[in-house]
């Protein structure tokens, strides 16, 4: 892989759990030059954390053909939390177990904390679900390969 100097590296990550998107956010913070963007499928707790500064899990999971996406407990927000707070374990512990006391409750992450993630991430997208399929159908059309399903 080619980094060119002086420039970001994009980075796009599908995600459910976030996993890849916490290991580019940890890489970013020891100096690697990127920016991340993630997109996720309707059930959007990772859209509503990123896009929206809110913390929460759990509420109903719809099914999609993204189906590794189909997660209501984003369990790698925990990690991002805890890196972008200066690895401060109370504040982040605090914030989970708000967020996780019932399935509609949700936590608004401090505006020092959003700030960092925005400097990390450019955006993260809720892909609907007949975007998916016409994805799928592109994709073998045009290469004879199988996405998803």
């Amino acid at each position: 892989m080619y980094i060119q100097e002086g420039k970001d590296l994009d980075i796009f990550v599908p995600t459910g759990a976030v996993g890849n998107g916490s290991s580019a956010i940890l890489a970013s913070l020891m100096g690697v030059p990127l920016k991340l963007f993630i997109s996720t499928n309707e059930n959007d707790n990772v859209e509503a954390f990123f896009n929206k500064g809110l913390l929460r899990f759990g509420g109903p999971v719809k099914t999609t053909p993204a189906n590794a996406m189909d997660i209501g407990f984003a369990y790698n927000l925990e990690r991002i939390l805890y890196f972008m707070s200066n690895f401060d374990c109370e504040l982040t512990r605090e914030l989970m177990e708000f967020a996780t006391q019932s399935s509609t409750s949700e936590a608004t992450i401090p505006i020092l904390i959003s700030t960092k993630i925005e400097q990390i991430v450019g955006k993260c997208k809720k892909i609907p679900t007949d975007q998916i399929y016409s994805t799928i159908k592109s994709c073998w059309q045009k290469n004879h390969y199988m996405v998803c399903l």
